[in-house]
């Protein structure tokens, strides 16, 4: 359950231990959070499903700098590694002959499919992957060249907001547009997306 706001933090404690000068807490905190859900997988599967892998590049980041704490950039890594891992995982759900996941993730909120909705839900899963491509090319150029404060305000507050005004827009938006269809409020709508069968959704 930590690792969530973990990773939502992220950039705020990496500036807090690196102000502290305490960057080997900062590497072990990355590999501990990483490797979690990722034992967890295999203990439970003897796999690692898909949603684990931007916990992977977690973890080899705080790997790497463990080894090479005065390295401080590998620790501005993880945020390029997860949204690329993400943004691949988009990209490569619209491939031909996949179902996009943000359908796949509707189908499984209403239990049923309707090629108007599929439709629709395809464009923002083309939405979503132009979105992510924004942010990975941000976030990359961030960490080779913003300082470190700049670094942690874009990537712990600011880019959570632009994803949230997008997450909202689309949804006011699908109210407008697939006005004929039944949409729970948008509560009921967040609860759905909490329990979707994840282990069900495929890239």
């Amino acid at each position: 359950m930590l690792r969530i706001p973990y990773l939502l933090l992220y950039p705020l404690l990496i500036h807090l231990t690196l102000f502290l000068e305490q960057e080997r807490v900062a590497g072990g905190l990355l590999v501990a959070v990483g490797l979690a859900p990722i034992l967890g997988d295999l203990f439970k599967t003897r796999g690692i499903h898909w949603l684990r892998l931007p916990f992977l590049g977690l973890a080899l980041a705080g790997i790497a700098f463990l080894f090479y704490p005065h390295e401080e950039r590998l620790l501005f890594l993880p945020p390029v590694v997860v949204t690329m891992v993400v943004l691949g995982l988009f990209a490569a759900s619209l491939m031909p002959g996949r179902v996009p996941l943000i359908t796949q993730i509707s189908r499984s909120i209403r239990g049923y499919c309707d090629p108007e909705i599929d439709h629709y839900t395809r464009r923002v899963t083309q939405m979503w992957t132009g979105v992510l491509t924004f942010l990975a090319i941000e976030v990359a150029c961030l960490s080779l060249f913003a300082p470190l404060p700049v670094w942690a305000l874009v990537t712990g507050l600011l880019n959570h907001i632009l994803v949230f005004a997008v997450f909202l827009g689309e949804y006011l938006f699908r109210l407008h547009h697939l006005r004929s269809h039944f949409h729970p409020g948008f509560g009921a709508f967040l609860r759905g997306m909490a329990r979707v069968d994840w282990s069900a959704v495929k890239p």
